[in-house]
């Protein structure tokens, strides 16, 4: 029997099932998301150029759950998943805002919640 040999995209896939697995047991997160999450996270790092820290799966996962979550409107806790991951906070957050500034459609619901939020205050 031959060996078969991974092409680099399984072996990209293949890493980033096993940090999405251990991240979302961790933090407990319902099984359902692992697929959807592996899926968006392989699409974004074939997309990033080569080189760049954000590209490194340990980092670019949470933040790709981080945006799952948001998007799906799933309560995360961002504490637990930091403990939990291999990015450090303030490259986190820096990767966080780097990718909003390209997500119009998470700046309007940013807007609108801000906007409801106001308008609730000024009801009461």
């Amino acid at each position: 029997m031959e060996a078969k040999c991974l092409l680099p995209e399984d072996e990209i896939r293949g890493e980033v099932s096993h940090e999405v697995s251990r991240i979302l047991t961790v933090i407990g997160m319902d099984e359902c998301h692992i697929e959807p999450i592996i899926d968006k996270t392989v699409i974004i790092h074939s997309a990033l150029r080569p080189g760049l820290k954000y590209r490194n799966i340990e980092m670019l996962v949470p933040v790709v759950i981080y945006f799952y979550c948001r998007f799906e409107h799933i309560d995360l806790d961002e504490k637990k998943l930091l403990l939990n991951s291999m990015i450090a906070k303030d490259d986190y957050i820096c990767f966080i805002g780097q990718i909003v500034s390209f997500l119009p459609v998470y700046n309007e619901r940013k807007l609108e919640q801000s906007i409801v939020e106001t308008n609730i205050e000024i009801i009461k």
